[in-house]
């Protein structure tokens, strides 16, 4: 699997994968608990129409592949492995 292949699956279903459930969601975005860290509101913002998330408290963001590398520690090739 190349990146672009992996950043057409769907974030909510990789999130949901990872166990990770959206604490309030609309047609256009959801809202998670940062999956990197803890915290008590969530900061973690999933565009569905860009497949693309942002989390608002470290100020990153980007594609599934980006999201996998900072989940894993790890680089590109790990996450595509």
């Amino acid at each position: 699997m190349n990146c672009k292949q992996f950043n057409s699956i769907s974030l909510e279903e990789v999130l949901l994968s990872l166990g990770h459930l959206p604490t309030k969601q609309n047609e256009k975005e959801a809202w998670y608990l940062n999956p990197f860290a803890s915290e008590s509101q969530a900061s973690f913002k999933l565009d569905k129409r860009l497949n693309a998330w942002y989390l608002h408290s470290e100020g990153i963001g980007g594609n599934n592949t980006d999201f996998m590398k900072k989940y894993l520690k790890t680089s590109v090739n790990e996450v595509l492995d």
